[in-house]
């Protein structure tokens, strides 16, 4: 695509973005001013009855066209930023090979990529700092420069402010289906929006020369190396509370053993670095400390120590949990060895297994590395046990098991070998020789002491709900529990806030992680998952509220929250399967709709002719009789929210009674009748 024609787009889509936004906020506001209007026209009929009704509304409109309001990010700026010594040697390097303007500040940062922020800022990551020449770099500051360019002038600088200003607060989250449809118009400009920038961007790359293109290239196996190191090593060293000591060093040193073993076509070293390396690794462990939310507190560890320190405790917990998960699927414990996992695997037990350790919460065929990971972990600690066998590191490959007289096994390559010979052949018998040659016994006992037992509980979700009248709790599913703990009025209204503010993730995480560790105090209600007999999902007042029963033997325990409930009902298909049963959680999409519908205008009606009643006789605007009426009459119209329930149950019913034959249609005609009877 031409870059002027690229370049037209990308203005045609801006604008489509801004007069999207721009509809959106006149049609929210418009209800401002018809709320206003409504009560301008009460003061002047002089009919106060309707008037803090109306200003609440009113307050509540005002408040809805706030949401669409761009508003800044409150994220701090990344990176670290380079003493004027070493920033000034960078800009020196990056303009013998650029004619671009370097920006004067240029912060390091923890991503693979180079951009320039709208503070003018040139952010370069560490990774790229590390591996790339200043050749290259200065390619990439190019290309930053120009989508900087490209994304600053009107009318893109303000179509870029409405797509990151956070439309729509607090209703994307939410049980809304209106509010979902209006955001779903200005989320598609968005995207195609930044869809065009990102062709401009290349339109205008292929009209330059042509030696940006090994640069990308080669950025983007710095990229594909920094996501490996990151994903692999960095982020399980972080979660046992660990820092990688020259973390960001590691990528460029799986790349030069990846070009030294001819693993690459392109050699990705840098023979002119950016910065000297040992200024560059001065950087790294502030640069890395930006990785974790919690950056205090955090143990280094060398990549030697890496696999001992950080691995080892997290290898223990797969092979604990999918023992428990072996124990499930085959009816009966059995020994945590290497062997009785090698045998399931090849009785056909894979499919169960692995359908069983999967995240309830992720995506339903997402089970495609589980077992891959139990069995490279149960590797691992049974070559553990093997006799002189001890961890090393070694680049590209990460952790390596040393045997005496024989070479490093990498045993994740190992296990991922054996479960293609298991999918060809049925068997594993050369996994089993080649583990018994690097002296591997596959009927030792693993060491499962450290870290998570087979009877470790995993949190999987909670949610704030209410037990008897509008008793506020929190309500924490786990592996093994339903647990139910108390809430206070205060901190459940401080928690509904802060839900609406930051999401329900980072409010309830504190919980769920103190329920792990065991440290949450004693929950009011505790109902373990094996001793349910049969639980109850109902979707109550038209989707407003659902509603949770659950049956032990010692009896029943019931909760109810708003909103929707397909989490809960998600992880309760996961924990309870076939005992569980749901009500008007699965209805047409129409249907559902419908009957929220109804539901809100009748609950509308009913409650304001329920209080129209006694205000207008307080007010002398009715007669006691009049008002009783009125009153009267509201609770009638309340009733009517059950209509919806008992006709979906009527006709489940008679479905039900079809389905069984106990009920038998009847005959279309009297004739038909009389000759029914008469034979």
């Amino acid at each position: 695509m031409p870059a002027q024609l690229a370049a037209r787009r990308v203005d045609a889509t801006a604008r489509a973005l801004v007069r999207s936004w721009r509809l959106t906020v006149l049609g929210t506001t418009c209800f401002v001013g018809v709320w206003v209007a409504l009560m301008a026209l009460a003061v002047v009929v002089d009919d106060l009855l309707y008037l803090p009704v109306l200003a609440m509304m009113a307050v509540a409109s005002a408040y809805n066209v706030r949401r669409f309001v761009p508003r800044a990010s409150d994220e701090r700026p990344s990176g670290v930023a380079l003493a004027s010594r070493d920033a000034a040697e960078v800009r020196t390097r990056l303009r013998a090979h650029t004619e671009v303007d370097v920006p004067e500040q240029i912060h390091l940062t923890a991503d693979p990529f180079v951009r320039i922020g709208d503070d003018g800022v040139l952010r370069i990551g560490l990774p790229v700092a590390l591996c790339l020449d200043a050749a290259d770099v200065s390619t990439l500051v190019e290309d930053a420069t120009l989508a900087h360019t490209l994304a600053s002038r009107p009318p893109a600088a303000g179509a870029r402010r409405i797509a990151e200003g956070r439309l729509g607060r607090g209703l994307r989250d939410g049980p809304e289906r209106a509010s979902r449809r209006l955001l779903a118009g200005l989320d598609a400009r968005a995207d195609a929006f930044y869809e065009a920038l990102d062709e401009s961007v290349q339109a205008v790359r292929e009209e330059r020369s042509a030696a940006w293109a090994p640069t990308l290239v080669r950025h983007g196996l710095v990229v594909e190396a920094w996501w490996l190191v990151l994903q692999r090593w960095v982020v399980p060293a972080l979660e046992e509370r660990h820092l990688p000591v020259r973390a960001f060093s590691g990528a460029r040193d799986l790349l030069a053993a990846a070009t030294e073993l001819r693993l690459t076509d392109v050699p990705v070293v840098a023979a002119t670095p950016l910065l000297p390396a040992h200024r560059a690794e001065a950087y790294e462990e502030a640069v890395a400390r930006t990785l974790s939310a919690r950056p205090d507190g955090l143990q280094e560890v060398t990549w030697v120590d890496h696999a001992p320190a950080v691995l080892l405790p997290m290898w223990r917990r797969t092979v604990a949990r999918g023992l428990v998960a072996v124990a499930r699927a085959v009816g009966e414990p059995r020994p945590a060895t290497l062997g009785t996992l090698i045998e399931v695997l090849e009785q056909g037990w894979g499919e169960t297994i692995a359908a069983s350790l999967a995240d309830p919460l992720g995506a339903p065929d997402d089970v495609s590395g589980v077992i891959p990971d139990l069995l490279a972990a149960a590797t691992w600690l049974a070559g553990l046990e093997a006799p002189g066998a001890r961890l090393s590191w070694s680049w590209p490959f990460g952790p390596m098991l040393d045997t005496p007289d024989r070479d490093g096994l990498d045993a994740g390559a190992a296990a991922a070998a054996a479960l293609g010979e298991l999918a060809r052949t049925g068997g594993m018998s050369g996994y089993r020789h080649l583990l018994r040659e690097h002296g591997v016994d596959l009927d030792t006992p693993m060491w499962l002491d450290e870290g998570a037992g087979p009877e470790a509980d995993r949190v999987i979700a909670s949610v704030v709900a209410h037990t008897g009248w509008r008793k506020n709790v929190v309500l924490v599913l786990s592996e093994q529990a339903l647990r139910v703990f108390e809430d206070s009025y205060v901190e459940s209204v401080r928690r509904d806030v802060r839900l609406r503010m930051v999401g329900p993730h980072e409010t309830l995480e504190p919980l769920m992680s103190a329920v792990e560790d065991g440290a949450a105090g004693d929950p009011t209600v505790e109902v373990q998952v094996r001793d349910v007999v049969h639980a109850e999902l109902a979707s109550v007042l038209g989707g407003i509220y659902w509603r949770l029963r659950v049956w032990t033997v010692d009896g029943t325990t019931r909760i109810h929250a708003a909103g929707d409930p397909g989490l809960v009902e998600q992880v309760l298909e996961h924990l309870l399967q076939d005992r569980l049963r749901t009500r008007w959680t699965h209805l047409p999409t129409r249907l559902r709709t419908a009957r929220f519908w109804f539901t809100s205008i009748v609950l509308g009606l009913g409650n304001l002719l329920v209080l129209t009643g006694p205000i207008g006789w307080v007010t002398g605007d009715a007669s006691a009789p009049d008002a009783l009426a009125t009153s009267a009459l509201g609770l009638g119209v309340l009733l009517l929210v059950l209509l919806p329930g008992a006709v979906l149950s009527g006709v489940a019913a008679r479905r039900a009674a079809r389905a069984t034959g106990h009920l038998r249609p009847a005959p279309r005609h009297a004739g038909a009748r009389r000759r029914t009877g008469a034979g």
